[in-house]
């Protein structure tokens, strides 16, 4: 049967007022105030973070982890929580349906925080999943699909990216749209945008300058499930994890809690918590890429 996804209404959340975001130190995760709303920064500066001082500089023997938090603005309680919570270095994953993107986006970049947005395309099995009236794809003619990419675009005025994970995971391994040839002129459009490309798997085959995503958590899960899932992504000699790049969704009290916590207790003695623009290469997923995936056990929890 042929599953629907609706998007659902967020309401508006700039006059929540989240708790103190935390930022890395070299003694793990501490916390620092929260940034004043206000206009976004040039798009040069929107996106930095809050950079320690020389005393408490990450330290770089410590894998690096970074993490996107899917599924934000569907429910604007869970999105206020979920701001609240997560440190400033999780960036947030948002569809273009989303009611209030606009204001969700520059609600993040007023954290530090970057965003990346879904750009609905047609996965491998589309007659399995409907990615909405804007999606790109299978049946669309080139002009077609520019015309839903500009859509998208100005819906992610501000973001950081976009990204092929949606809050349900990586629709497009093994065969889907964004791995054919059609996507190369979408990939270019992206670039000549300054737009990062986060792909879901090295699978993708990304065409275009960005990262790819190691690691993709289920937060519809129980809480045990989640800290043992959790747990197996710590560093071991069985798995030295170089880095990890984590996808989380959907978006789930269970989630936000329990990620939350892990950030601040063992993630924060054993990785340096990165915002995922560190991982940033030219694009064309390589051999050398894909290994590292493969090395941090690149595999849904």
């Amino acid at each position: 049967a042929k599953t629907t996804i609706t998007p659902q209404p967020a309401r508006d959340i700039s006059q929540a007022q989240p708790e103190p975001i935390s930022h890395i130190t070299a003694s793990g995760i501490t916390e620092t105030s929260l940034p004043k709303m206000g206009a976004p920064n040039t798009p040069a500066t929107a996106m930095a973070l809050p950079q320690p001082n020389s005393a408490a500089a990450p330290p770089t023997d410590r894998p690096a982890l970074a993490v996107v938090m899917q599924g934000i603005g569907y429910s604007d309680t869970l999105t206020q929580i979920a701001l609240a919570k997560l440190p400033a270095p999780v960036a947030l994953g948002i569809s273009p349906y989303v009611d209030d993107i606009s204001d969700l986006i520059q609600r993040a970049r007023s954290q530090g925080r970057e965003v990346f947005v879904t750009l609905p395309m047609q996965s491998a099995h589309p007659e399995h999943v409907d990615e909405g009236p804007h999606a790109l794809g299978y049946g669309n003619t080139e002009m077609q699909d520019r015309q839903e990419l500009q859509w998208c675009l100005d819906r992610a005025a501000g973001a950081t990216g976009l990204t092929d994970v949606s809050e349900n995971g990586d629709d497009q391994s093994n065969g889907g749209y964004a791995t054919t040839l059609d996507f190369a002129p979408i990939a270019e459009i992206m670039a000549s945008h300054n737009l990062l490309y986060l792909a879901g798997s090295p699978d993708d085959g990304r065409q275009t300058k960005g990262m790819t995503a190691t690691n993709w958590l289920n937060g519809d899960t129980d809480a045990a499930t989640l800290d043992a899932n959790l747990a197996a992504l710590l560093p071991s000699a069985s798995n030295p994890a170089p880095r990890i790049l984590l996808m989380v969704g959907p978006l789930t009290p269970v989630a936000i809690q329990h990620l939350s916590d892990w950030l601040k207790g063992p993630a924060a003695k054993a990785f340096t918590l990165v915002p995922p623009s560190t991982f940033t290469d030219d694009g064309q997923t390589t051999n050398k890429q894909a290994e590292a995936a493969q090395i941090s056990g690149a595999k849904s929890l």
